[in-house]
């Protein structure tokens, strides 16, 4: 943040320079003209610069903006709906917030941790550690309970009005409003850690190293490999798709599954990606750094912290650069 950025502290800085210049002046060429009220303007304008220095510093602090500190564990996911941010923790409850960060409703606690979130004609579906997907109304009433997944549930995405979940065990399912399992899609040999839709069909990350991308007719069309470890982030930027991985690399896909490009730069798993700005944002799990990326795939800018907020697997800070 640039510690100048408002007319009033441009002001002040601006006033303290017209001062410095003007005693130096006065010093140098007119001192004899004053000499009776010399120390008296001297200690008048050293106790002016001080009260204007210590406000400039005081409005240089960078602080949060907000911060949310309720849940007793970890925050494993986020969702926003109808100007609520729903939080999903680790301490088995997912809770709501306004956008003053104020604390609106506690959901009724679930028997295990909470994974992914997604909104879905109204209604919040929740994936749990315990192999079920809880459906809540928006003010936290307890809906239905889905069964299906033989392990937690991981990740979600909306694809042709379909509800898709990834899971631990290794498969994707896609779901109806009633509950009811439409279609498995199964192939992966290793837990599915997020979903995407990209180019009309969706791609599934797993920790088998591999993407694979699916039609609508739950058919595997492309098997996109090179990553050397699991991938665990995924982002549609324009055109392309990138990948995250453990590897600590990012990686490009053109829609014939070529790879056209691979970032390299962090030293830690890559743990998730968004755009913004213009820009493409990834973070390390590690140490917390932030990369801010061009489409030439071009470090531009660096962000990493002594010390941070992190909640689970989750930081909740927009980069500042």
């Amino acid at each position: 943040m640039n510690c100048l950025e408002t007319p009033l502290q441009r002001l002040r800085l601006s006033l303290f320079y017209f001062l410095v210049k003007f005693l130096f002046k006065y010093s140098i060429t007119s001192r004899c003209l004053i000499s009776t009220h010399y120390a008296l303007f001297v200690n008048l304008f050293l106790q002016i610069s001080k009260y204007l220095l210590q406000q400039l510093a005081s409005t240089c602090k960078l602080k949060p903006r907000k911060r949310w500190l309720a849940h007793n564990s970890g925050v494993r996911c986020l969702h926003s709906f109808n100007n609520a941010l729903y939080s999903g923790s680790d301490d088995m409850t997912i809770k709501v917030w306004d956008q003053e960060a104020c604390l609106l409703r506690t959901f009724p606690q679930s028997p295990s941790g909470v994974k992914c979130l997604q909104v879905w004609n109204g209604k919040l579906y929740s994936g749990h550690d315990d192999k079920l997907i809880r459906v809540w109304s928006e003010r936290g009433q307890l809906l239905q309970q889905i069964e299906g997944h033989k392990a937690p549930v991981l990740c979600f995405e909306l694809w042709n009005d379909i509800l898709f979940s990834g899971s631990l065990d290794a498969t994707i399912k896609g779901w109806d409003l009633n509950g009811n399992c439409l279609k498995t899609l199964e192939g992966h040999t290793d837990w599915i850690n997020c979903l995407q839709v990209w180019k009309g069909r969706l791609v599934s990350a797993s920790d088998e190293k591999v993407l694979r991308v699916w039609n609508s007719e739950g058919i595997c069309e492309l098997y996109l490999s090179g990553h050397k470890s699991g991938i665990v982030s995924l982002r549609v930027w324009g055109e392309y798709l990138y990948s995250g991985s453990y590897d600590s690399t990012i990686r490009t896909w053109k829609e014939n599954g070529d790879c056209i490009r691979t970032l390299t730069g962090h030293c830690s798993w890559v743990r998730s990606l968004v755009v913004w700005n213009g820009y493409l944002y990834s973070t390390e799990y590690a140490s917390g750094e932030i990369i801010m990326w061009n489409q030439e795939g071009v470090a531009l800018q660096r962000k990493k912290k002594k010390s941070s907020l992190r909640l689970g697997s989750l930081c909740l800070e927009r980069p500042t650069f």
